[in-house]
Formats: structure tokens, C-alpha cells, sequence
């Protein structure tokens, strides 16, 4: 078994001791009010055909938010509510996000699912990039790489999972901007994903950072985090790298 596998596997082990152990513990405890916040951990694996995806291209009724300022959001793929570990969505999210900005968090709001709405603009406009060839036009499509969830680590190529966490740097769990609570973990995205760029638009003329735009990546070396508010159907995107 790779060192790596082998991380993630003690890593999940950890996560479904924790998660199953504790609702037994508080099932049978009816004086306890208790909630469990988390989504059900799955590692989340590569598969020929199913119901979510990585890359791909944008569906023609989803509406991409554009603006003038460079590193625009790219189409990142689909999160399927019919996925067991994605029962918490009422409907299929379109991933979007700024990847090649150098953001903090950024917030968007799905209650229209295609036609979603960038909060603190103003906050991404003054926002920096290590990219200055893009443009506010420029896009990436990526292959379309389907998964399917599993609770066994298994052969096959990791995407990455949901449930608890594996921070970089350190635990950043954000707030709802509109209701001020907590946010759920809805999955983590790894920088080991594999998944290829089909297609782009544009052209660097800095030759040397060409090897940035051949796959999905995440700041180099990332993981790629997303929250999720079932109250205001608002998702956060953020990325921790080493």
C-alpha cells in the first residue's frame, strides 16, 4: 500500500470511529439534544458513468457569474443530490469558483441552483492573482471525470471525500455570511485528482506556468474545501495548500 493510501486509510478509520460511534453514544442518550452537523464521511472515487463529476462542461441553462476583473470562476463540475453522501442537497449543485484567484473564502448563493450569485465582490475584485495573462473572458474546460461514493478506501483514483475535514494548515470553518452560523463540510477536493484540461482559451506568455493549466490544481499543491448552509443554500469555496 502507497504511504499515501495508507495516510488516507487511518485517516477514515479515525473519521468513522468518530462519526458512527458518536451518534450510537447519543442515540441511546434521549436527554441529549443532540445534532449532528457533519455530513457521512465517503471517500469519493473515480468511475466510468454515475450521477457526479469533476470537469465537464457547463450545462447551457447554468448561468456563470462574469465580471471585469481577471482569474474568472471556472466550471468545476457537479455535486449530485442523489448521492448518498450528498443527501443534504435539496437539489444538484454546479461548482464555480475563482480557483486561479488568490482568495480567501469565496461565498456563493444557490437558491436560483443555475443561476447562482457571488457575495463580497467588491472583496474579489481587490483580490490578487499570480496569473496576470488571464482575462475576465478566459476559460478552462476540464475532462469530465465521474465518481461515485464509497466507505472502503479502495483501488482506484481518489477525487477526494466528505465528512470530516483533513485541513492542510489549520481548521477554517466558515460562517454563513446571511444567517451567521456554522457552515457544514460538504466535501474536500483533492490536488491529486488527475483530472486533465480538455480545452482553454487562452495563452501564456510566461511558457513555465503552462504546467499549471494541463490538470485541475488547486494553488499548485492544494485541496480544494467547500461548506454548505442548507438555510440560505449558500456554498463556500476555499483552498488550503502546504
Amino acid at each position: 500500500m502507497k504511504t499515501r493510501d495508507l495516510i488516507f486509510t487511518v485517516f477514515f478509520i479515525a473519521i468513522f470511529s468518530n462519526y458512527y460511534g458518536q451518534n450510537i453514544k447519543e442515540e441511546n442518550n434521549p436527554e441529549k439534544d443532540y445534532q449532528n452537523t457533519d455530513t457521512e464521511p465517503y471517500f469519493l472515487f473515480r468511475t466510468n458513468e454515475g450521477e457526479s463529476y469533476l470537469g465537464g462542461q457547463p450545462p447551457k441553462e447554468l448561468i456563470i457569474p462574469k465580471f471585469d476583473f481577471n482569474a474568472p470562476f471556472q466550471y468545476l463540475g457537479k455535486f449530485s443530490a442523489s448521492d448518498e453522501s450528498f443527501k443534504i442537497l435539496p437539489f444538484d449543485i454546479h461548482l464555480i469558483a475563482p480557483i486561479y484567484l488568490n482568495f480567501d473564502k469565496v461565498y456563493v448563493n444557490y437558491s436560483s441552483p443555475f443561476n447562482p450569485v457571488v457575495l463580497a465582490i467588491e472583496k474579489l475584485k481587490n483580490t490578487g492573482t499570480s496569473y496576470d495573462d488571464l482575462k475576465p473572458d478566459s476559460e478552462i474546460i476540464y475532462e469530465k471525470a465521474y465518481f461515485k461514493p464509497s466507505k472502503t478506501f479502495k483501488n482506484g483514483k481518489y477525487l477526494g471525500h466528505t465528512g470530516i475535514a483533513n485541513w492542510i494548515q489549520y481548521p477554517d470553518i466558515p460562517t454563513d455570511p446571511i444567517t451567521g452560523q456554522e457552515m457544514i463540510f460538504l466535501a474536500q477536493i483533492s490536488n491529486e485528482n488527475g483530472v486533465k484540461t480538455k480545452s482553454k482559451n487562452f495563452e501564456l506568455e510566461n511558457k513555465d506556468f503552462e504546467r499549471y493549466f494541463e490538470e485541475l490544481n488547486f494553488w499548485i499543491d492544494g485541496d480544494l474545501y467547500i461548506f454548505y448552509s442548507p438555510k440560505s443554500k449558500i456554498v463556500c469555496f476555499l483552498i488550503q495548500s502546504t
